[in-house]
């Protein structure tokens, strides 16, 4: 398998080679300038793509404002075309922008370069371009990149943490559950109470994991061994993504993480009147499993305001 590696144009070795590969692709002779002050701007980071350590590519990733970068000066050798390092090449670079908290990825793209930003996920928008003018037509684009949670197992001094956030995670079953009984109501100091999930630290079945977005607290996940079912070998304890990242496939992507990890026979239970959870379960399963997985109504003794339970069963490892 041949190897890329995408590296940042600091020094004047690895500029010179980045010039070079401008001026063979990008610029008539005598038109370039190696000095020009937008490659020293702080907020433009140059780079050169590189395979099995010879630089193949260039790029340009300028830095607007805190979510969105601008694209420029793809470059890549004529003897390495059609090749996909291009779509390569912008795969590192989305990854490089995320890491530094882009949300969004524009460019002005060359007419006959419409097609591969299409292709890679790039839309027709306007934006506005606070750069130089532009001599020849182009097309704006724009590509929103998607969210990568990563998922972190927990430690005993993550239990304020993950208790902290249940708080919200109450907060957002009551809009569903908040009529089920008393229990559900708002304590007359304003803060909503969670169960204590100290076991989840304390138990070898128990497992729990932070949930985080960039570097940003988004959530929590909960596992145990205790089903219903007498073959459940994972059970969803609980499972909590903030509103911020609620409605950007955060929890979806999360929940396949876990099972993905976690092979075996799953359950995930989910209270009748959380409609909006139900619906969230019955989708993420169903892509994961392709259809295949069970639900049935169940009975528990464990709440006696509300005892019964969808009941979502399935078996990761015939995914």
């Amino acid at each position: 398998m041949r190897e890329f590696k995408l590296v940042r144009c600091n020094n004047e070795r690895s500029l010179s080679p980045m010039h070079e590969i401008r001026e063979k692709v990008l610029f008539a002779p005598g038109e370039y300038d190696r000095h020009h002050p937008d490659d020293r701007n702080p907020n433009h980071h140059c780079f050169l793509f590189l395979l099995e350590n010879k630089p193949v590519a260039t790029i340009r990733l300028d830095f607007i404002n805190s979510h969105d970068a601008a694209v420029r000066l793809v470059a890549v050798l004529p003897e390495y075309q059609g090749k996909k390092i291009g779509s390569k090449l912008l795969k590192a670079v989305e990854d490089y922008a995320r890491g530094k908290g882009i949300h969004k990825l524009v460019t002005n793209a060359a007419l006959a370069a419409k097609k591969f930003y299409e292709n890679i996920g790039f839309v027709s928008e306007n934006w506005i371009d606070p750069g130089e003018g532009i001599s020849q037509p182009t097309i704006p684009m724009v590509k929103k990149l998607k969210l990568i949670p990563k998922l972190i197992k927990a430690t005993i001094t993550d239990y304020p943490t993950i208790q902290n956030m249940a708080r919200f995670y109450v907060y957002d079953m009551s809009r569903y559950c908040g009529f089920i009984s008393k229990a559900w109501a708002l304590p007359q100091d304003g803060l909503y109470e969670s169960h204590d999930f100290r076991k989840y630290f304390e138990e070898p079945s128990r497992t729990a994991f932070l949930v985080k977005v960039e570097d940003e607290l988004a959530g929590f996940v909960l596992l145990n061994k205790m089903g219903a079912r007498p073959d459940t070998e994972w059970n969803m304890g609980e499972f909590f993504i903030i509103a911020k990242f609620q409605g950007k496939g955060i929890g979806r992507e999360v929940a396949n993480q876990i099972w993905k990890t976690y092979l075996g026979n799953w359950e995930v239970s989910v209270i009748p009147e959380n409609k909006r959870a139900l619906n969230f379960w019955r989708k993420a399963i169903t892509r994961f499993t392709n259809s295949y997985y069970q639900e049935s109504v169940i009975e528990i003794d464990y709440d006696k305001s509300q005892p019964k339970r969808y009941l979502l069963s399935f078996d990761t490892r015939k995914n």
